[in-house]
């Protein structure tokens, strides 16, 4: 699998932690939303880990690695699942098609409003605070 890493000029909009499906199992992951696609990682798949702290425990300290990704151009739809599980699909058919499971804290609601707004491009990063003095 690839390597996550922002193109130039790219920028990202939101972060969040989900769990992400491997190997028939949940695993923590985080899904990336940028001005351009939106990127789900899981932590990458390592024997040598595994074997030495366990699953639990190697799937915590393995490096995440992008396992998938959908441009914004392509991107289709959200849908809900059962027990805050959400799919994400692209427009392509047959072997072009790309869907992804998640499963996240936030409602399926708040997904679906988000993923509207960064289709028609209106979604954007949150203002950063401005800091007060204090004298």
């Amino acid at each position: 699998m690839a390597k996550y890493v922002r193109e130039e000029g790219e920028v990202e909009i939101l972060k969040e932690l989900v769990e992400g499906v491997r190997d028939g199992r949940r695993v923590p992951g985080i899904l990336i939303i940028t001005d351009r696609r939106v990127v789900l990682q899981v932590p990458k798949k390592t024997p040598a880990l595994r074997w030495l702290l366990g699953p639990a425990l190697s799937r915590m300290a393995a490096p995440l690695e992008m396992t998938h990704q959908i441009d914004r151009g392509d991107f289709a739809a959200v849908e809900a699942g059962r027990r805050r599980m959400m799919s994400f699909h692209n427009k392509g058919d047959g072997y072009g098609h790309i869907s992804f499971a998640v499963y996240s804290q936030t409602s399926f609601e708040v997904w679906q409003q988000r993923m509207h707004q960064w289709a028609a491009g209106t979604l954007s990063a949150a203002p950063i605070p401005t800091a007060k003095l204090v004298e």
